[in-house]
């Protein structure tokens, strides 16, 4: 299979030719384990249209840059606020008024999961439970109060507050044991971890119980 003896780079290359190579370019990518790459800087270009990022590969020492279009021409900034499973969970943003279109971004195939979007504040971090691709997966971001969930592909965020010690939190991320770990300071300046069980119920639909 040619596609086996691709470096990185020209799998990139190879899935950019046409959507069937690229779908055969990502069966390959989900079998294949490689040495990480790392995300260098992303932004958005003055035309608002393209967003160039660029990747670190340590095995090489080299960095790629590389282009995707934009998912909202009034976006001026973006970041990436987390990764799950060699996905990037990205928020293009523009701040009067501060709304964010968020989505999850393979930087490989350029393959996208749509994310609602988000109104009066900015994603700081973000995590999935598992393959955006998964029926199972759940992609949460914190706020000021707590943190926000959904589906991929979900067109509305759900808000929890389950977090009352917390004075901030700093960051989360999902285990492989499927919990949620939430690291922060309470209100009288003590350093926390504090992990959370996602229950899904009828109807599909997730509560949060705390260990501890």
């Amino acid at each position: 299979m040619i596609v086996k003896r691709l470096t990185l780079v020209d799998s990139i290359r190879f899935a950019a030719v046409c959507s069937t190579w690229r779908s055969v370019s990502s069966q390959w990518f989900q079998r294949v384990t490689r040495l990480p790459w790392l995300l260098k800087s992303v932004e958005i270009l003055d035309s608002k249209t393209t967003v160039n990022y660029s990747l670190y590969s340590v095995s090489e020492d080299t960095a790629y840059d590389l282009k995707f279009p934009s998912e909202s021409a009034s976006s001026d900034r973006i970041r990436c606020t987390g990764s799950a499973n060699g996905w990037l969970i990205m928020s293009e943003y523009c701040n009067e008024p501060i709304t964010c279109t968020n989505y999850l971004l393979n930087p490989m195939t350029g393959d996208r999961i749509k994310l609602p979007q988000v109104t009066g504040f900015i994603p700081q971090v973000s995590t999935a439970s598992s393959d955006p691709r998964s029926p199972d997966c759940i992609v949460a971001t914190k706020n000021r109060l707590g943190f926000i969930f959904c589906r991929p592909g979900s067109q509305d965020w759900s808000w929890t507050t389950a977090t009352p010690e917390l004075g901030r939190m700093d960051s989360m991320k999902f285990h492989d044991d499927g919990k949620l770990y939430v690291t922060g300071r309470t209100y009288d300046a003590y350093d926390v971890l504090v992990v959370f069980v996602p229950v899904v119920g009828k109807d599909e639909e997730i509560t949060w119980d705390k260990e501890g």
